[in-house]
């Protein structure tokens, strides 16, 4: 895991359609070291991967990848993440608030038999 101080930043990349992304980290002598390139290396044979990762940082940093993510535009794919849940949550709502409204007009026209609440919307 990358120590406290990784900061990993993304952002629109104005030369392209893409993003580009930082990786820095403060030392503990004030100085600031960064990610300058990454090395790709050919794997023989039946293309087995080493079970380590590239890179590897807290959730703090996680979460600030995803927002800056965000900030670039970029979305989750319908029917994952965040979006489908609120959408499913003002569903929920709606459909909470249907049923409210239909026992409050059976209420008051049990009780005056004057009018519902559509007559008083």
């Amino acid at each position: 895991m990358i120590k406290e101080g990784l900061k990993l930043r993304i952002q629109n990349a104005p030369w392209s359609f893409g993003v580009q992304m930082l990786i820095m980290e403060e030392m503990a002598n004030g100085k600031k070291a960064y990610v300058k390139e990454v090395i790709m290396e050919t794997v023989e044979g039946s293309g087995f991967v080493p079970p380590t990762s590239i890179i590897e940082f807290d959730l703090g940093v996680a979460q600030k990848l995803m927002d800056d993510l965000w900030n670039c535009g970029l979305r989750p794919v319908e029917g994952k993440g965040s979006v489908s849940a609120l959408k499913a949550t003002e569903n929920h709502l709606k459909d909470m608030r249907d049923i409210a409204l239909k026992a409050v007009d059976m209420i008051l026209l049990k009780e005056t038999k004057a009018f519902t609440v559509e007559d008083v919307k």
